[in-house]
């Protein structure tokens, strides 16, 4: 099994060095062909012998028979005659190693004394075959630009030889001048160094082009004798990646070339890649320090590895924080570096609780928060923890997203001109206050008031002005009435107060008497006339009245007009005459 093992070793050579010969010679391509197809047939009797037990015997006459065809190809191969010289020198080389291979395997197989040896031998042949075909298929894509430095003409010659004919490209040089003269101009796939001979074992040699990879990865393939242990040993210590003996045989020269273009071919992708993602981190970390968001990234370990400089300028008093060594800092050490620069409520309580809040969102899955500020403004924190295990932190100025949603809320439930309360805040007010009020002992009331003499206002002084009265008269009621009372502006002159809890018709009555006096105090608009108005006020009180609010605000404007049909400058309740 020990020879088996070797022969094994040898046999992808066997249908490579045939390949070969064929597409050097001519003369016995036809024979090749021969050769495949018995090897094929050999495989399909290992089929047999290993999936039909019953047929191992005809499996065995198949392989004699095959045998006797490999034979045969031997044979014609010897006595093909090459027509020219180029072709007679290929085939002496390469003849004599596939005569031995295969006169070794032919051995074996008359030497196999069971099925399952034969079943070996084939799978050997059938390996050899696949093995020969990937070499074939690399070898015609494998092609380099290979730089060969040697002081032997002959070395020189021979390489130029046996690897310019299978499609390399070769730069041949003597000393280590020329050699690095090469290197200026040209890039290359291949660097082979014949070292025998060479001062100090080359060693300058093979620091120099090793020193070349840590710009552009080439491999460097040393020649020496095989029994110069120390050649070999200093050589791949400098770096050399492989080691040739001398003299090459051919089929190891070409498998070595293969293997370096391979290493060459996949280190390129690796660099390529390497600077793809280089660019991608480049590009990354660009688009991120370009966001109006602060972006803050920490690793498994809760320590801070990348911020954008939006994140620095909501923080600015982590600006000298980053300067004694933000990045590698906790989490917690910046919470707490934003608790001392006082952003937040200080108390020592506040403080605390915040400290415990952060921590906590910060060890969850997701989390999201809100900072409020001591400078007024509000900042939305969102996190997320990565698939390592890392943190991703953004942290947004929400401050003018609220503004504008309290200024949009505003604007629905209030006055644009005056500032007051509008209708729909009004009725939403007056309902809460209703379901919430004892109807035994709590008393409200709705107060309707019109303006006498406002048209006559804004027709003869134009709008403007008639916008200023409004205002006018909406901060003289704001400023008369109790913070806890709604004025609010139905819209034109019309103007409706809610009083809560009252205690009396009398209580709401002398507060009418000081609506209509205050309204009537004249108007001194900049550079203009002197103008005055006056008002009628109807009153609905609940209970009693109505239940709803819309009940109550329709029995105080039929109550307003009642006054306003009674001369003015009155006020009436609803469902009697009494003022």
């Amino acid at each position: 099994m020990a020879n088996l093992r070797i022969l094994k070793s040898q046999l992808p050579s066997i249908s490579s060095k045939v390949y070969e010969l064929g597409h050097k010679v001519p003369e016995v391509s036809s024979i090749t062909d021969k050769f495949q197809r018995a090897s094929v047939m050999l495989e399909h009797a290992i089929e047999s012998i290993e999936s039909q037990h019953k047929n191992i015997e005809l499996s065995k006459q198949t392989i004699v028979s095959l045998r006797l065809e490999i034979l045969n190809c031997v044979k014609e191969i010897e006595s093909t005659q090459a027509r020219d010289e180029k072709s007679k020198q290929s085939y002496s080389e390469i003849y004599s190693e596939i005569h031995e291979l295969i006169s070794q395997l032919l051995d074996q197989l008359d030497n196999s004394k069971t099925a399952k040896d034969s079943c070996e031998h084939l799978d050997i042949i059938a390996q050899m075959t696949s093995a020969a075909s990937e070499i074939e298929e690399q070898s015609m894509r494998l092609r380099g630009n290979i730089l060969v430095m040697s002081q032997s003409q002959n070395t020189l010659d021979s390489l130029q030889r046996r690897l310019g004919a299978i499609g390399h490209n070769m730069i041949l040089c003597k000393s280590f001048e020329r050699l690095k003269e090469h290197f200026k101009k040209s890039e290359f796939d291949i660097i082979i160094y014949d070292a025998e001979g060479a001062e100090d074992y080359g060693r300058s040699v093979l620091e120099f082009a090793t020193k070349q990879n840590e710009k552009n990865y080439t491999p460097v393939i040393v020649m020496g004798p095989l029994k110069d242990t120390l050649l070999i040993n200093q050589s791949m210590e400098v770096g050399a990646d492989d080691f040739l003996p001398k003299p090459p045989n051919p089929a190891l020269l070409k498998a070595r070339i293969n293997s370096a273009l391979l290493q060459k071919e996949a280190s390129d992708r690796r660099q390529k890649r390497i600077q793809e993602l280089r660019s991608n981190q480049e590009n990354l970390e660009k688009s991120i320090a370009e966001l109006p968001e602060g972006i803050a990234i920490f690793d498994r370990n809760s320590k801070l590895v990348m911020h954008n400089n939006s994140y620095i300028k909501m923080y600015p008093h982590l600006a000298s924080f980053i300067q004694q060594g933000l990045k590698g800092a906790s989490f917690a050490q910046i919470a707490k570096a934003n608790i001392a620069a006082s952003i937040y409520d200080n108390s020592f309580e506040n403080r605390q609780n915040i400290l415990e809040n952060l921590t906590k969102y910060f060890s969850m899955p997701t989390a999201n928060w809100r900072e409020e500020l001591l400078s007024g403004q509000t900042y939305e924190a969102v996190s997320y923890r990565t698939p390592d295990g890392g943190i991703v932190l953004t942290v947004s100025d929400i401050s003018k997203n609220i503004k504008d949603k309290e200024k949009l809320e505003f604007m629905a439930f209030h006055d644009s001109l005056t500032g007051l309360a509008n209708r729909v805040l009004f009725i939403k007010r007056l309902e809460k206050l209703i379901k919430s009020a004892d109807k035994q002992e709590s008393m409200h009331a709705v107060v309707n008031i019109d303006l006498d003499g406002f048209k006559a206002v804004n027709d003869t002084y134009g709008h403007g002005t008639g916008d200023w009265v409004l205002t006018q008269v909406a901060n003289r009621l704001t400023r008369l009435l109790r913070e806890q009372d709604t004025v609010a502006r139905f819209g034109g002159d019309e103007f409706c107060i809610l009083l809560e809890n009252m205690t009396s018709k009398q209580q709401i009555g002398s507060i009418a008497e000081r609506i209509i006096d205050t309204i009537r105090q004249p108007y001194k608009p900049d550079n203009g006339d002197m103008l005055e108005i006056g008002s009628s006020i109807g009153i609905a009180i609940f209970p009693g009245d109505s239940n709803s609010a819309e009940g109550l605000i329709i029995a105080s404007d039929k109550a307003m007009y009642l006054a306003k049909n009674s001369g003015k400058g009155t006020f009436k309740f609803c469902g009697n005459n009494d003022t």
